[in-house]
């Protein structure tokens, strides 16, 4: 039995304001909800991806643009991030604003990806959240990765200490 979906009819994210439900979508079974954008268009979109910002118009290249400004060459990195940290089951927990933010901060936002920087959990444990989350070169990413798992799978060889009467002839 899966959860209750939110009631969010009438209630505006963005561009979009929430007009009903309208149905099921078919690979997740989330709840579609049908939602009129400023521009006039219709588009049906599930309460997650306006909940966490993913979707704030009817997607019009324009609009987009309008909403995130310069940053707007960049949804489509956030967009595969948060996918990869949920198909590997991790908590993501950072808006769009939030994400572009940090990237910026660090001073790396144009030098992601394999062969530069990348946002890295601290321990590796934890949701991608506020505080939990810092930008790191690849190769200390993996370094850290690999040390990490070293250290917590590695045999521990403990010698037994033996009491007389353990000792049977």
């Amino acid at each position: 039995m899966g959860r209750r979906p939110h009631d969010i009819q009438g209630k505006q994210f963005g561009f979009l304001t929430v007009i009903r439900k309208a149905g099921l979508a078919s690979k997740s079974g989330a709840m579609l909800w049908l939602c009129k954008c400023e521009c006039g268009n219709y588009k049906k979109i599930t309460a997650s991806a306006l909940q966490h910002g993913l979707t704030k118009s009817c997607g019009t290249p324009r609009l987009e643009a309008h909403i995130y400004g310069k940053d707007y060459k960049y949804l489509n990195y956030y967009k595969k991030h948060l996918h990869s940290a949920r198909r590997r089951g991790i908590p993501f927990r950072l808006d769009f604003e939030q994400w572009i933010s940090i990237w910026k901060e660090s001073g790396h936002l144009d030098e992601r990806g394999r062969s530069g920087y990348v946002m890295a959990r601290f321990g590796d444990k934890g949701a991608y959240e506020i505080g939990n989350v810092r930008i790191i070169t690849t190769s200390d990413n993996t370094k850290e990765y690999f040390d990490d798992y070293r250290k917590n799978n590695s045999r521990q060889h403990k010698s037994r200490k033996y009491k007389a009467h353990d000792i049977t002839a």
